[in-house]
Formats: C-alpha cells, structure tokens, sequence
C-alpha cells in the first residue's frame, strides 16, 4: 500500500512540474506585440486560393481581393473578402480580428445588430513558426465555416511580407485535413 501512494505522488509531481517547465518556456505575447502584429495584415490583399474539391480529389485555384483595416477605434482589423469561384460565382465574407487583453489570446469575431462581439475562434501566436493559430469555439452553432462549424485556421507570416492562411476541417474519420489555402499577397506588389 505504502508503495502504491509513493508512486501516485511520484505521479502527481511529474505531471506538476511538467505542467510547470511549460509554463515557464512558454512565453505570453504582450498586448503591444499582439497589435504589432496584427498591425501586418492591414492594406489591401490580392489572394490565390486553392479549394479542395472531394469529388474530383484535386485542388482547384480561384483568386480573389481581401482587405484588413482599423475598425471600432482600431480595437478590431475588419476583414472583408470577395473570391471569384471556378463556376463565375463570387464568395464574400467578413470577420474581425482582435486580441482580447483579459483572456490573453486571439479571437475571430463576428457582430451581432447591437455590435456585441460573438467569439467564433480563439487562438495563440507561435513565434517560433511566425504563426497565428485559431479554432473553433465548440459551443458557438451559429457559425458555419462551409459545411461545418469546427475548422482550425493557421495565419504564417512569411518573410517576403505575404501570409499564407490554411484551413483545416475534420474529415468523415475525425481526422483534420487541409480544405483550403490562401495565400495573400499585397496588392502593391502582386504580380511583380
């Protein structure tokens, strides 16, 4: 008995100091690093976006124009986005950007009519890959990313000044696969 409490507070203080050592490498970005960053987004965009298609099990390319600007006393970067679809039709959408000092974190929001933020993905900045992760908030119903309400976004910052933003949604199995790529490219200096 004696050995099976020993060992269960062996336990106790690996996972502790574990959880710990984590803590302690991980460093939070500041409120002025957060907005230093998102501060890169904004201007004008000109994106290549790569869809996947499940019927054909191939990428099909279709471009677009996105724009990243202040909103509400620069709290908010408005996203708003127009891609031209294979078939002629054209996809828009909008979204806002902000990182919430009291929760230590990034978050996409959308709106409601009173202009309440309704938190639709939550995520962190990994400076060790110049990238910005978001995911799903579960309990949010309301917001459908395509066919489902679960998706992963990852923002790379790339050194040439373009981002590079994957969309990642679960599969039939549960497994999350890629459905989409953009890549944005400012359009001052697109097609140079």
């Amino acid at each position: 008995m004696k050995k099976i409490i020993v060992y269960l507070l062996t336990a106790v203080l690996l996972v502790g100091s574990g959880t710990t050592l984590e803590a302690q490498n991980k460093k939070d970005i500041t409120t002025s690093e957060a907005n230093k960053l998102l501060q890169k987004t904004i201007g004008n965009w000109r994106i290549s976006s790569y869809e996947w298609q499940p019927e054909t099990q191939k990428f099909v390319e279709t471009t677009g124009n996105a724009s990243f600007n202040k909103a509400y006393q620069g709290n908010y970067i408005k996203e708003q986005f127009e891609i031209k679809k294979t078939d002629g039709s054209i996809v828009t959408g909008e979204g806002f950007l902000r990182y919430s000092e009291t929760s230590k974190r990034f978050e996409f929001v959308q709106l409601d009519d009173e202009g309440e933020s309704i938190v639709l993905m939550v995520g962190e900045w990994r400076p060790e890959y110049n990238l910005l992760t978001l995911s799903s908030v579960k309990e949010t119903e309301s917001f459908a990313i395509g066919n489902s309400n679960v998706a992963h976004w990852q923002y790379f910052f790339l050194e040439d000044g373009s981002i590079k933003k994957i969309v990642r949604k679960p599969n039939a199995k549960g497994l999350y696969v890629i459905t989409a790529t953009n890549h944005y490219v400012p359009a001052n200096t697109a097609g140079l």
